[in-house]
C-alpha cells in the first residue's frame, strides 16, 4: 500500500492547475498590452501628423514674415537715405522732397543725440524709452542695429540720429517668436505624454526635449527610439523628432512578470499554509490516536498484572508468570511511549550505548536465528540529550525495518561515535537496499513496500528524532541487494 503516491498525484494536479492559471493570466495580459501599445502608437502618429502640419503653418508664417521684413528694411533704408540727403542737400526742391519723406515717418523709432549722447530729440518711442535723457547702456545697444546718421548742424557741432526697425515690424517679430516657442512647447509637452526629443539636421544638436528621456548618448537614443518624424522647423530647417514609449506603457510591459511573481508567490504561500495545516492536523491525529491507544492499553495491562500476581503464587506456574511479567513490563513501556506522543518529552543526558544495548538484547530474542547483530562503539560511554523511552522506540523501528529488508538472514551493525558536540549513530543492514530516488520518500507517512504495511515506522522515527530531539535521521548510503545505512545525529 502506498498512500503517499496519492499525495503526489494531488501535488501534480495542483501544480498543473497553477501553471494553467499563470499561462491564461499571462496570455490575457500580453494581448491587453499589445492592444494598449497599438492605441498609443496610433495616438502618437496622429499627434505627429498634427505637429507636422503645424510646423508647415509656422514655416509658411515665417516666409511671410521674411518677406515683410525685407519690405520693412527697404522702408527704413529709404527713410535713412532720405534723412542723410536732406542733411547734405543744398537745393530747395530736394529739401522739400526729403522733408516729406522724413515727416511722414510715424512708425520708425528715432533718437537724436549730441556728441556726448545727450538726447536732443526723439520720436515714435515706446513708453519704456520715452523718458530717457542720455543714450547709454542697454538703450544704446537697442539702437545700434543700424549705424547712426551723422548730421553736421554747424561746422563745429555734430548730432547723431539713431533709429530702429519699425514698431510694426518689431511687434510682428515678437508674435512670430511666440508662435515658434509655442510650437516647441507643444512638441515637448505633448498630449500623449510621450518622451520626445527634437534634433537638428545633423542629429547631433538637441533643439528641444520633453518627458523623461535620457539624452546623454544620442546614438543610443536614436537606435532605441521610435521615428524619426521629419519636420521643417522655423530657424532650424530640416529637423527630426524621435519619441519613446510612454512611461505608462513601459511600466505595463513589466506587469506580466510582476503578475507571474505575485501568482507564484500566492500559490507558494497557499501551498505552505496548506502543508502546515495538513501537518498540524496529522500531528493532532497522531497525538490523539497515540494517547487513546495508551488509554485503552492501561485497563488490560492492569488486569494482566493482577492475574500474573495470582499465577506467581502457584508453584507450578511461577516460571511462566515471571516470563509473562517481562512482556507486561514491555507493554507498560509501549503504553508510556504512546502517552508521550503530542506532549513535550523530558530530555536528559543519557548513555546512548546502554540504551542501544538494551534494544539489541530485546530484538535478538525476537529475531530469526540467521540474523546476527554487531555493536561497535568508540567509547564505553556516549552521552546525549534524549528521552530513553522514545529513543529506544526509534531504534526498535529501525531494527525492525532492517529485519524486513533482509528476509530472515543477514547482519545488522550498529556503530556510535562522537564528533564535537554531536553523537553519530549508524545502523547498517545487508538487506535489499533503497533506491536513491526514495531516500526521502521512505520517511513520509503512508509509504510502504509491504502489501500489509502502514508506512508508519520510519515516519514515526523521523518525527521523534526531528521534532522531539532536534536531531537528524536520514539514509546515509544504500545499494540494491547490498544493504542500507541509516544515520542519526543527536546533540550531546
Amino acid at each position: 500500500m502506498n498512500i503517499y503516491s496519492h499525495k503526489n498525484s494531488w501535488k501534480i494536479f495542483l501544480f498543473v492547475f497553477a501553471a494553467l492559471i499563470i499561462l491564461v493570466s499571462t496570455w490575457f495580459t500580453h494581448n491587453y498590452l499589445r492592444k494598449i501599445a497599438r492605441e498609443e502608437k496610433a495616438a502618437v502618429e496622429i499627434w505627429a501628423k498634427a505637429i507636422s502640419r503645424k510646423a508647415h503653418l509656422v514655416n509658411y508664417t515665417k516666409l511671410l514674415f521674411d518677406d515683410l521684413q525685407r519690405q520693412e528694411r527697404k522702408s527704413v533704408q529709404i527713410w535713412s537715405e532720405a534723412t542723410k540727403r536732406f542733411i547734405d542737400s543744398d537745393y530747395e526742391s530736394d529739401i522739400k522732397f526729403y522733408t516729406d519723406i522724413i515727416s511722414g515717418n510715424d512708425n520708425i523709432p528715432v533718437i537724436v543725440t549730441d556728441i556726448n549722447g545727450v538726447v536732443v530729440a526723439k520720436n515714435n518711442l515706446d513708453a519704456a524709452f520715452d523718458t530717457i535723457t542720455v543714450l547709454t547702456g542697454k538703450t544704446l545697444e537697442n539702437f545700434t542695429t543700424y549705424p547712426p546718421i551723422v548730421a553736421n548742424i554747424f561746422s563745429d557741432l555734430q548730432q547723431y540720429i539713431y533709429y530702429q526697425d519699425s514698431r510694426i515690424f518689431s511687434q510682428l517679430k515678437h508674435t512670430l517668436d511666440d508662435l515658434v516657442q509655442s510650437f516647441l512647447d507643444e512638441v515637448v509637452e505633448n498630449s500623449v505624454s510621450t518622451p520626445v526629443v527634437i534634433l537638428d539636421s545633423t542629429r547631433t544638436h538637441i533643439i528641444s526635449q520633453g518627458g523623461q528621456i535620457d539624452t546623454t548618448n544620442l546614438e543610443k537614443l536614436i537606435a532605441e527610439s521610435n521615428g524619426p518624424i521629419t519636420v521643417e522647423m522655423p530657424e532650424f530647417g530640416t529637423s527630426y523628432i524621435y519619441y519613446q514609449d510612454s512611461p505608462l506603457l513601459t511600466q505595463l510591459r513589466y506587469f506580466p512578470i510582476i503578475l507571474l511573481v505575485v501568482i507564484a508567490l500566492f500559490l507558494l504561500i497557499a501551498y505552505i499554509l496548506f502543508s502546515i495545516s495538513r501537518k498540524a492536523e496529522q500531528n493532532q491525529v497522531w497525538a490523539g490516536m497515540a494517547k487513546e491507544s495508551a488509554h485503552q492499553l492501561g485497563t488490560p495491562i492492569s488486569s494482566l498484572i493482577g492475574w500474573i500476581e495470582i499465577l506467581k503464587e502457584k508453584e507450578e506456574s511461577r516460571m511462566e508468570a515471571l516470563e509473562m511479567e517481562k512482556d507486561i513490563v514491555r507493554l507498560q513501556h509501549v503504553s508510556e511511549r504512546f502517552s508521550k506522543i503530542g506532549s513535550k518529552p523530558v530530555l536528559a543526558r543519557t548513555d546512548i550505548n546502554s540504551v542501544i544495548a538494551e534494544v539489541i538484547d530485546y530484538m535478538k530474542i525476537r529475531s530469526p536465528r540467521r540474523v546476527k547483530y554487531e555493536f561497535q562503539t568508540e567509547e564505553s560511554s556516549c552521552p546525549a540529550k534524549i528521552n530513553p523511552l522514545l529513543f529506544s522506540w526509534v531504534m526498535e523501528n529501525l531494527l525492525k525495518n532492517s529485519l524486513d529488508a533482509m528476509d530472515g538472514q543477514g547482519l545488522i551493525s550498529i556503530a556510535t561515535s562522537s564528533q564535537g558536540r554531536k553523537v553519530i549513530i549508524d545502523i547498517t543492514d545487508t538487506g535489499k537496499g533503497v533506491p536513491k530516488g526514495k531516500y526521502k520518500v521512505i520517511f513520509n507517512p503512508g509509504y510502504s513496500t509491504k502489501s500489509r504495511g502502514w508506512g508508519l515506522g520510519l515516519s514515526l522515527a523521523r518525527r521523534i528524532i526531528a521534532n522531539y530531539h532536534r536531531g537528524k535521521i536520514f539514509v546515509k548510503s544504500s545499494a540494491p541487494d547490498a544493504g542500507t545505512t541509516f544515520r542519526i545525529i543527536l546533540n550531546e
